[in-house]
């Protein structure tokens, strides 16, 4: 019984869990307004305008966040694939074809129905000499720009990881190192821009997975306090601050030296996530709106990233090129477009919920 009990309170801070990670997604989605690819893109402020101060520290916390959030986000998968394990063995075809459904149906079913058609919509392939082109290989292959990217990611890592549990790899202290090459290999990939099908981003995560499937194996309780993890947040984000600032100052030293920083922070800013997560999960369970998002989370993360093209197409009609020169106008547009976006694809996910719901 007391096992029992134990693993409950392990899912139930997991899925609050991931309503931080997801939310921090959303946010990090909430600032970019330029976007250029091979395959499409958008271009709606004047490269020669300004920046205020709340924009530029928007944009640090933007920074801040992605060192970590996507690493997170894997994180928590090898969590939830570990307690599914611990439920069931699952075959490789099982694997294989739960994944699937899962990850790559919903993937294509997105992409296709609600994805492209704002993208579309929006005036994203505007410019394409060949529209039907782009679309195929941008958003379906992966080529371009897509939010989705990590939901074909996660299909191969799942595939990976799967011989690497079967074979029982990771009680050896040569496959972190491994992983490690394997994930900087996989970042040095998608810097060139081989990103076919999401497999450099694969490589890249796969690490962060098989940390969270050992943190679920672990499963130690947080003897830390919500005041210690917020405080190492912030001097997580100073740090990130320095570094980024310096990388202009020594592009030698810090060129060298990006990816072992950027995967402690990826670690750290994850790991201090993870125990506010733990802490709060308990006196954040009792809000509904907190159970709507635990409900939801994958939902979310599929349905809110499009709601920005809509929103961006908009945004010329009430200001102009250099609206971001403002410190208001750069927080207000921060805020609609999370609020927008969330609240979107929450009501999206629930009107869905409704059409295809089982009886």
């Amino acid at each position: 019984m007391e096992k029992d009990l134990r693993t409950i309170t392990h899912v139930d801070w997991i899925d609050f869990l991931k309503v931080i990670a997801t939310l921090l997604v959303i946010i990090g989605h909430c600032t970019y307004y330029n976007i250029q690819s091979p395959y499409g893109g958008i271009n709606l402020l004047d490269n020669n305008c300004g920046a205020s101060l709340s924009s530029k520290l928007i944009n640090y916390l933007i920074g801040f966040i992605y060192t970590f959030h996507m690493p997170l986000f894997m994180a928590i998968s090898g969590m939830c694939f570990f307690l599914s394990q611990q439920k069931r063995k699952q075959s490789f075809p099982y694997l294989v074809k739960s994944k699937w459904k899962r990850l790559l149906i919903p993937f294509l079913g997105v992409s296709i129905f609600y994805s492209i058609p704002l993208k579309w919509l929006s005036g994203y392939w505007n410019n394409s000499a060949d529209t039907l082109h782009d679309i195929l290989f941008g958003q379906l292959f992966l080529l371009g720009n897509t939010h989705l990217w990590y939901v074909f990611s996660l299909f191969w890592i799942f595939i990976i990881f799967y011989f690497i549990e079967f074979f029982n790899l990771l009680q050896h202290k040569w496959i972190w190192g491994l992983l490690l090459l394997i994930s900087w290999l996989g970042r040095h990939m998608e810097a060139l821009g081989m990103l076919f099908l999401g497999f450099a981003p694969a490589m890249e995560h796969l690490f962060y997975f098989s940390v969270g499937f050992i943190i679920g194996r672990i499963n130690k309780g947080n003897t830390r306090s919500a005041r210690f993890h917020f405080i190492f947040l912030l001097i997580l984000f100073l740090f990130y601050v320095i570094f980024t600032k310096c990388q202009p100052l020594f592009p030698q030293v810090t060129n060298i030296a990006k990816y072992p920083v950027i995967s402690l922070l990826a670690l750290m800013g994850g790991g201090n996530i993870l125990g506010l997560s733990q802490i709060l999960s308990n006196k954040m369970k009792s809000y509904k709106l907190t159970n709507l998002l635990k409900n939801n989370t994958y939902e979310l993360y599929l349905y809110s990233d499009p709601l920005n093209y809509v929103l961006i197409a908009c945004l010329p009609y009430f200001v102009s090129e250099c609206f971001l020169e403002s410190n208001v106008t750069a927080i207000f547009l921060f805020l609609i477009r999370f609020i927008f976006t969330a609240t979107g694809a929450l009501l999206v996910a629930l009107l869905l919920k409704r059409i295809f719901k089982r009886k």
